[in-house]
């Protein structure tokens, strides 16, 4: 008979734990830092009296720049249909943009510049005719002023400002009445 002679086995060492990674910090989402200093606002207005419309749609988006100074742009759409005036002359449609820039002098008080192009139809009647004509023109205003704000909530605000268009001129090459 045989006889089986057994060694007994070593043992290998039993492999050191693995380090465990450190968790890893993830910041919290936030929105960017653009997003974060953007605000929106605008006019709205509208007017109804003796047969007239006047309504003004002019969205504005604006970026704070520094804590004193914001840029912003903007578009403007105004209708308007006038009682006494011919068919299709009664209503008018103005369009187009703005580019502004603000600058809080201190406290409430701040200053403005403002460029703006509209486009409209200019109407003129014809002196030995008596017909009206219309032709879709644009004029380029360049606002200067300034004004007052004044804060509500966190992020939002309410401004009234007195702007003089420094490229106005009087008669039919201007959208508005007066330069204020």
């Amino acid at each position: 008979e045989e006889e089986v002679i057994t060694k007994p086995v070593e043992e290998e060492p039993a492999p050191a734990p693995k380090a465990k990674a450190a968790p890893v910090a993830t910041p919290a989402k936030t929105s960017s830092d653009f997003w974060s200093r953007t605000r929106f606002g605008g006019n709205f207005g509208a007017g109804f009296a003796g047969g007239n419309t006047f309504i003004n749609v002019s969205p504005r988006m604006f970026y704070t720049a520094t804590e004193k100074w914001w840029v912003g742009t903007g578009f403007t759409f105004i209708y308007s249909k006038q009682s006494g005036v011919p068919p299709p002359f009664d209503e008018s449609f103005v369009y187009g943009l703005n580019l502004f820039t603000t600058y809080q002098i201190f406290g409430p008080l701040f200053v403005q510049a403002e460029y703006e192009p509209l486009s409209f139809e200019q109407i003129s009647v014809n002196n030995h005719t008596g017909e009206y004509c219309a032709d879709r023109v644009w004029v380029h205003g360049l606002f200067l002023g300034g004004g007052i704000s004044q804060s509500i909530g966190g992020r939002g605000a309410f401004f009234a400002s007195v702007l003089y268009n420094v490229t106005w001129t009087s008669g039919t090459e201007s959208y508005y009445g007066s330069p204020w």
